[in-house]
């Protein structure tokens, strides 16, 4: 018997507690709309750009993982609001039945047991079948209620993809899927194989073993002592080392990637920093140019990112219908480029270059200029800096040291400069050749040493082969001498017999 508890009323309880209560509900339905209205404006256009149909235009450009994941979470958002309106309509009826079933407890009515039984059972009956359907209907809302905040962290991982330092462990997850998929292919097929040799060999006589679900769940013990050391060997040992390297692999490869990435505090900044720009009028809003492009090419995303046409600043702020000035739409190009230009602001027929080298340039105030003549006196100030005699700057003695001097004496200074430019280069030139020609002498004698010395063993292993070899002949003429007295004492012997009688 299970113990199973609802909430008679969750409504009946403090102020401090309805408050909060009731504000985090109205916030999770505002954001759960917003989200269905988002993607179904998604769905909507991409359903528009797509030249297949709509179904074909949904399956192939829209359903991806992660709106799957936003259609899932707002489905189980329903369920779990569906499941718990049921759950609190059976806990009223469960309400409504319980006085009833209270007073024919306390206060029957009746003279006999039987009387009371029967008069009494028909309202115990539906009390208890309600109370049935509404542990029923708890178990329903409790499940639902433990799957959602499993989506939602599905739905997180979807925004660390925003932020790369905080993407590492999905990407590592990622990364590291092809390498574990293979892994535990190999353990599974291993320790299946374990499994079933343990029901085959242990099925008839031990009752643990008898299928195949309950030798998994004590292949870690035969006959109730614990297997430790197999156990520790195969899964603490191989396997989980293994398993660690496989994903720490993944993680060395991801954390490389993104450690030249901005940092969470890094860009949360830099978020606040656009904010105030575009509250200030210094910046425009990236989403209502993308917004614009859209509009313009039907909401025909790949149309748009295949199309070619140079943008332009005019063509920029044509496009974007807004209010910002000709130079802050250059800002922006200049940004999305990785260049570094000036910021220039309009204002009621007047004109500011408010960024560092403005400054720098002396010409960051406010003038009524047309922005021609703005443009002539930076270059001018440019030119004046380029000219300004800079004690050891190379490039400025190279240009402007003999501008006060004659042509002859000009010409003769420049060719002097050339001639000793050109000295030292030779100079560092045949320096460097010798000092290389010097390496290549000291690495000749090197190996003409190491010849010597190997000609020198290669000499002696010789004489030792040669000395060897003499050896040989002296133990071979040895064994040979006998045999030599021998034949000679033969054939003496029958030349004196011969003569004998004679």
């Amino acid at each position: 018997m299970e113990m199973i508890s609802c909430f008679q009323n969750p409504m009946q309880t403090s102020l401090t507690t309805m408050v909060p209560t009731i504000t985090a509900i109205v916030i999770w339905s505002v954001l759960q709309l917003k989200l269905l209205v988002d993607e179904v404006r998604d769905a909507i256009r991409t359903v528009r750009s797509s030249k297949l149909g709509i179904w074909q235009g949904l399956l192939r450009d829209y359903f991806t993982f992660w709106n799957a994941v936003d259609w899932v979470s707002m489905c189980v958002a329903v369920m779990a609001v569906f499941f718990w309106l049921n759950l609190r309509t059976k806990v009223e009826t469960v309400n409504g039945l319980l006085p009833a079933a209270v007073r024919g407890t306390l206060y029957p009515t009746g003279t006999t047991v039987q009387e009371r039984r029967l008069q009494y059972q028909p309202t115990a009956d539906a009390w208890f079948a309600a109370a049935e359907q509404m542990s029923l209907a708890n178990s329903a809302c409790t499940v639902t209620i433990i799957l959602y905040p499993l989506v939602i962290m599905l739905r997180l991982f979807k925004s660390f993809q925003a932020q790369p330092r905080l993407a590492i462990v999905t990407e590592t997850i990622k990364t590291a899927i092809p390498d574990l998929a293979h892994f535990f292919i190999v353990v599974l097929c291993i320790f299946g194989c374990l499994f079933v040799n343990s029901i085959v060999f242990f099925g008839q006589d031990l009752e643990s073993f008898r299928a195949l679900t309950h030798g998994w769940v004590t292949g870690t013990g035969i006959h109730g002592r614990p297997d430790s050391t197999w156990m520790l060997m195969v899964v603490s040992l191989v396997s989980l080392n293994m398993l660690l390297a496989i994903v720490l692999d993944s993680y060395a490869y991801e954390k490389e990637k993104a450690s030249e990435l901005k940092t969470l505090l890094q860009q949360l900044w830099e978020v606040v920093r656009r904010r105030q720009e575009r509250r200030h009028g210094l910046r425009v809003n990236l989403q209502e140019i993308w917004d614009a492009f859209l509009v313009e090419f039907n909401y025909d995303v790949k149309a748009m990112m295949v199309n070619r046409t140079l943008i332009t600043p005019d063509s920029l702020m044509k496009l974007a219908r807004c209010s910002m000035e000709y130079f802050k739409k250059s800002r922006t190009l200049a940004l999305g480029s990785g260049l570094r230009l000036s910021e220039f602001a309009f204002g009621s027929g007047k004109r500011c270059i408010r960024t560092g080298p403005a400054e720098r340039l002396e010409i960051g105030h406010l003038t009524d200029e047309a922005p021609e003549d703005t443009v002539e006196l930076v270059a001018e100030k440019l030119d004046y800096f380029e000219r300004l005699q800079a004690p050891g700057d190379a490039t400025y003695d190279f240009y402007f040291s003999e501008e006060h001097t004659s042509q002859d004496k000009a010409s003769k200074a420049w060719i002097s400069k050339m001639v000793s430019e050109l000295s030292g280069d030779l100079k560092q030139t045949f320096h460097h050749g010798l000092r290389r020609y010097h390496v290549w002498q000291d690495h000749i004698e090197k190996e003409q040493t190491e010849l010597h010395a190997s000609i020198t063993d290669m000499q002696n292993l010789v004489q030792q082969h040669a000395g060897m070899i003499q050896g040989m002949i002296y133990a071979v003429d040895s064994l040979l001498e006998p045999s030599h007295h021998q034949v000679a004492s033969g054939a003496a012997g029958p030349s004196t017999a011969a003569g004998a009688p004679s």
